[in-house]
C-alpha cells in the first residue's frame, strides 16, 4: 500500500540558541498543516522521531508536552539514534495500512525534531555516545567519531582506498546543501578544507555537525489523497531492521546489516534492484558511513 505525503514543513538547521525546541516543533508542524490545507483537528495521530530530549533539554515524557504545544490528543514517540524519524514514519505507515484495511480514512503526522546546541561539546558528545555500547564501548572512552573511525580504517585497509575518498563524500554533500535554503552550511569546500583530525583518520569535516532543527509530514493513504483532491508525493514503500549496537558483535565491520536488509526486503515487495534506483540520499553522520551503506 502506498503512502501519500500531503503536506511537509521544515526549519532552518543550525545553531538556534534564540530559538526553544518548542517554537522549532511548532514552526514546522504549523508550515506542514498549511502546505496540505487542514487543520489540526483533522490528525488522527502523531508520530514523534527524538533522539535523547532528556539529556539535552531535560525534558522527559516527550509526547505529553507535545499534546500541549501541538493540541494533538494522540502522540506516540520513537527513539532509534539516527534513525528515530525513520522508525516514526513507518509506525506512521503500520497504522494507515491497517485503517485502510478497516475502512477508515486518516490523516497522520510525523514529526522529527532535536535540540542539542545548548550543551558544551564535551557534554553533547558524552550524550550522543550513549547511541552505542555502553557496558563495552562508552566505559572505555569510545566516542562515535571513534567509533567511525574505527569502520574508516579497517575500510582503507581492506579496499585500498585513500582518504581523499571519504573526503570525496563530504564535498559532495556540501556541494548538495547549496541546493537547500534551510541547510545548516551552504558553502562549497574542496579537499584543502579537509584539516584538523578529529579520530584519525577522520577530519573535521568528515564529521556531521551539532545542529537544532524540525521537520514535519503530513501523510495519508494514497486512496484518500485521491479523495481529499490534493497534490501528493508517494511513498511506496518502507521498511526497517535492526542489527548488533555493538562492533564486536558485528559479523562484517564493512557492511551496514541492518541497511542492507531493510533495502533488499523493499526491493523484493517492489520487484526491483538496486540497478534501477536512480537517485538515493544516504545518511551521512560520517562520510565512512555513506561509503559503507551504498
Amino acid at each position: 500500500m502506498a503512502i501519500a505525503i500531503i503536506g511537509t514543513g521544515i526549519t532552518k538547521f543550525g545553531e538556534l540558541w534564540d530559538r526553544s525546541w518548542e517554537d522549532l516543533v511548532q514552526e514546522s508542524f504549523s508550515e506542514s498543516i498549511n502546505n496540505a490545507n487542514i487543520e489540526t483537528k483533522n490528525i488522527n495521530t502523531c508520530y514523534v522521531g527524538n533522539m535523547n530530549l532528556s539529556r539535552f533539554e531535560g525534558q522527559d515524557h516527550t509526547a505529553s508536552r507535545i499534546t500541549e504545544i501541538l493540541g494533538i490528543n494522540k502522540i506516540i514517540r520513537t527513539e532509534a539514534a539516527c534513525a528515530s524519524s525513520s522508525i516514526a514514519m513507518k509506525l506512521a505507515a503500520n497504522e494507515l495500512g491497517l485503517s485502510e484495511s478497516k475502512g477508515e480514512n486518516k490523516i497522520i503526522h510525523v514529526l522529527g525534531f532535536e535540540k542539542m546546541t545548548d550543551r558544551m561539546a564535551g557534554e553533547t558528545t558524552n550524550i550522543l555516545s550513549g547511541a552505542s555500547h555502553f557496558d563495552t564501548e562508552v566505559v572505555n572512552g569510545a566516542t562515535f567519531p571513534s567509533l567511525y573511525a574505527l569502520l574508516a580504517t579497517r575500510y582503507l585497509q581492506e579496499t585500498g582506498a585513500k582518504e581523499e575518498d571519504l573526503h570525496a563524500i563530504g564535498i559532495k554533500n556540501h556541494k548538495n546543501a547549496m541546493l537547500n535554503e534551510k541547510a545548516m552550511f551552504q558553502k562549497e569546500i574542496t579537499v584543502k578544507n579537509f584539516t584538523g583530525n578529529i579520530a584519525s583518520p577522520l577530519k573535521l569535516l568528515d564529521c556531521s555537525p551539532i545542529s537544532d532543527g524540525s521537520a514535519s509530514i503530513i501523510a495519508t493513504t494514497e486512496k484518500y489523497a485521491k479523495e481529499l483532491g490534493v497534490d501528493y508525493v508517494k511513498l511506496e514503500d518502507i521498511e526497517v531492521a535492526t542489527s548488533s549496537i555493538s562492533l564486536a558483535k558485528r559479523k562484517d565491520l564493512l557492511v551496514m546489516d541492518s541497511a542492507k536488509r531493510a533495502s533488499e526486503i523493499v526491493y523484493k515487495r517492489l520487484n526491483l534492484t538496486a540497478k534501477d534506483i536512480n537517485l538515493i540520499e544516504l545518511h551521512d553522520c560520517f562520510t565512512i558511513n555513506e561509503i559503507l551503506c551504498l
